[in-house]
């Protein structure tokens, strides 16, 4: 079955041309940065604020100690068991760093790998024989970390379900129109690892089944459904169908068959000031992360 799979997935594998690659991390920003952002848990966390971040990083640290004293008490017997898991845990850590960021036009494939460095070591040091007092201050620190953990997720949560409820309370499109998802930029929101705003502009789609214009990532090799007949909207991310718009690439009577534009992410100005030029109009707050501008 294993080989199976690596044949199958080798039938859409996009090799690089004219000496193109992909960078590492390591190649980008150095063994030390990258060694320092995967011990701090950036990949790993949702949130990348150091409060967050912060419980985590001390369990880990404390799972670092016990470790150390797992393999100094089992120096003369460690179980095979964590020892597999303790390498594999290495070597996860190890990819981080060297793999390319991205991979077949998919990106972040570099950060498939930190959850498991984590999940492994953790596996490796509960596989060593410890005293029961580091059993009970294990499972003691990591309920108080998950308390706070809770806590926090709850607040930031709860400010970004704020947001996405002005867009989800507006009337939906009507079945069958096409609408289009812009950005001002590629990169995530501040204090996130990832963009809750942009897969909830995808969800005000669903809720009535209308059609999404530019359907980003449907290009990428692995992706082996395709519209049957791209338009000039196909394939484009929300960064690049902005700056399409305001660029002046695309008139206004390029958009004919659009009836609605979802803006994700801060304010843009220039888009809204473009959008009223046409005579659209603005169907949610302006200083909304997610806004709607419809046909009159």
């Amino acid at each position: 079955m294993g080989l199976v799979s690596v044949a199958w997935v080798s039938l859409f594998l996009q090799h690089p041309r004219n000496g193109a690659f992909d960078r590492s991390y390591m190649s980008m920003w150095g063994w030390f940065e990258a060694v320092a952002t995967e011990l701090q848990l950036y990949p790993v966390a949702p949130f990348n604020r150091l409060s967050y971040r912060a419980g985590a990083m001390a369990l880990m640290a404390f799972t670092g100690i016990a470790l150390g004293a797992g393999l100094w008490q089992n120096r003369r017997n460690i179980r095979p068991a964590a020892s597999a898991l303790l390498v594999a845990s290495g070597a996860c850590f190890l990819l981080y760093c060297v793999v390319p960021e991205r991979m077949n036009a998919s990106f972040y494939f570099a950060e498939r790998f930190p959850i498991l460095w984590v999940l492994f070591l953790l596996a490796g040091t509960a596989a060593l024989p410890l005293s029961r007092r580091w059993s009970i201050a294990a499972g003691g620190l990591a309920v108080c970390i998950a308390a706070i953990l809770l806590l926090q997720q709850r607040a930031n949560v709860a400010a970004i379900g704020s947001q996405i409820a002005r867009t989800q309370q507006l009337p939906p499109p009507k079945a069958g129109s096409v609408g289009l998802i812009t950005a001002t930029t590629r990169e995530v929101p501040y204090s996130l690892q990832f963009n809750p705003y942009m897969w909830s502009a995808v969800h005000y789609f669903r809720r009535s089944q209308a059609i999404l214009a530019n359907d980003p990532w449907m290009n990428s090799p692995l992706i082996m459904f395709q519209p049957v007949r791209p338009d000039r909207w196909s394939y484009l991310d929300p960064d690049d169908a902005n700056q399409a718009l305001i660029s002046g690439t695309v008139s206004a009577t390029d958009t004919g068959e659009l009836d609605f534009v979802v803006q994700t992410g801060p304010p843009d100005f220039k888009i809204d000031e473009l959008m009223h030029r046409y005579g659209w109009n603005d169907a949610g707050r302006p200083d909304s992360l997610l806004r709607i501008y419809r046909r009159p």
